[in-house]
């Protein structure tokens, strides 16, 4: 099912100004409202860090002066216009795409495992002294994402407000959480255990298989600095035959919707254009950029195969199986991090059994997510990932399949039956409407099938 939500353009929507895409949303605040304004408010009130620099966006922690235990984040985009004066401008982004991004921030934020968007508001004006003293310090320890950019009086800017989800996962891994906390400081040069790698690849693929299930939702950019990485402060709900066994208290939040795609109940597709070419052509020595770029060429190949999309509007057709790109770029980012794995792939190095069984899963599915072995893939989506992991744990529980794992990858039935369940295609029932059971704090929790 489609997740109950319709997002429409507002009736203050006019074609002809360009603009009011985001202003006629009924989750952006209607007024275009001057930057330098509303950075000397901030600065009156708030303590302002950046925290992050993407392609298209700059990311940054507020909280308030006189409430310091308050955090939210802020992510401002740079706007440019499909045509005319600024339209070839590097490192922004198209009004369009960014009220998709927009209407998929407010789709998503019902769904467990997705950030919650709060507000949106569009700016103008050129980068003031306070922003620009943030991107200073930034480069300081960030020789290598340098931002000196020239803007007008006239640049418009999106300024998005969403809970605070945690620490990326690339930052956690290298500087640990804000407080200095490392994950896992076991062995040498492994930043975690093979139990973190366990529910932090899972927490994304169910966060990814929900997404299917009720808004046909692609990430198509889920690098590790677009996976947040929380500790849990309430106890976790007790496992059941829908979800898969957790081992810590780490909790995962999907972040970053600037490339994704998404269907909303009205049928309306958000989708980025797509046209920045640019990320099909980049390279890098570092193995993990690499590959990250590597992912978006692997993307595009397999969009621009689909037989059935129509022309100009291949991003648009739905895909889930960019999703398994993207989850095999994450699993093998944290295997590469995990102990023992890192320097071990043969998980011969585990002593205790269920975690040598958690190894030789994960290297069994990693192996099976292979982009280079795209013919061969038994999964279509996440939710086949997530789906195949049930099947093989309800099989164990009533001891249908041998708990040798080798066995089970090799068990062409227990496949088919597992493709034939297809979490993400089945009726997977939302209880966000009536009894409430089956929700956490109001967010949409899917379910697969009986």
């Amino acid at each position: 099912m489609i997740l109950n939500k319709d997002i429409d353009c507002g009736t203050d929507y006019d074609p002809k100004n360009p603009i009011t895409a985001l202003t006629s949303l009924e989750c952006v605040e209607p007024e275009i409202q001057s930057l330098y304004d509303a950075c000397n408010h901030w600065e009156q009130n708030l303590t302002i860090t950046k925290i992050a620099q993407g392609s298209y966006a700059t990311i940054l922690r507020m909280q308030m002066k006189d409430k310091p235990n308050v955090y939210t984040v802020w992510k401002l985009i740079p706007l440019k216009n499909k045509s005319g004066k600024g339209c070839r401008a590097p490192d922004q982004t198209f009004i369009e795409d960014a009220a998709a991004e927009i209407k998929a921030l407010a789709l998503m934020a019902e769904i467990e495992g997705f950030v919650e968007f709060r507000s949106a508001r569009v700016l103008r004006g050129s980068m003031p002294r306070l922003l620009q003293n943030l991107n200073t310090d930034w480069e300081i320890g960030h020789p290598d994402e340098q931002t000196e950019i020239k803007y007008s009086k006239e640049q418009k800017w999106l300024l998005v407000e969403m809970s605070d989800a945690g620490t990326d996962l690339e930052t956690l891994l290298k500087k640990g959480f804000p407080n200095g906390e490392l994950l896992h400081t076991t062995e040498k040069g492994a930043k975690l255990a093979i139990q973190q790698t366990w529910d932090i690849f899972w927490g994304t693929a169910e966060a990814l298989a929900r997404g299917e299930a009720l808004a046909k939702f692609e990430h198509r950019d889920l690098h590790p600095g677009n996976i947040c990485i929380t500790r849990r402060t309430m106890p976790p709900d007790e496992p059941d035959k829908h979800t898969i066994q957790k081992n810590t208290d780490l909790e995962v939040t999907v972040i970053d919707y600037t490339l994704s795609r998404a269907t909303l109940e009205n049928g309306e597709v958000l989708a980025n254009s797509m046209k920045v070419g640019s990320i099909f052509e980049q390279s890098s020595l570092d193995p993990t950029d690499d590959r990250q770029y590597s992912m978006y060429r692997h993307m595009k190949s397999l969009i621009d195969g689909d037989p059935n999309a129509q022309h100009g509007e291949r991003w648009h057709q739905y895909v889930p199986m960019t999703n398994i790109m993207w989850l095999y770029h994450i699993l093998k980012f944290l295997l590469d991090n995990t102990e023992f794995f890192c320097a071990n792939p043969t998980c011969k190095a585990f002593t205790i059994p269920k975690e040598r069984k958690m190894a030789k899963r994960l290297a069994k599915i990693l192996a099976r997510m292979d982009p280079i072995n795209l013919s061969e893939w038994l999964y279509l989506s996440a939710g086949d990932v997530v789906s195949e992991e049930l099947t093989y744990k309800a099989g164990t529980e009533r001891g249908v399949v041998s708990p040798d794992i080798n066995d089970f990858a090799d068990d062409d039935e227990i496949m088919a039956k597992h493709r034939r369940a297809r979490w993400a295609r089945c009726t997977m029932q939302s209880t966000a409407r009536g009894s409430g059971k089956g929700q956490r704090g109001g967010r949409v929790r899917a379910r697969s099938p009986q």
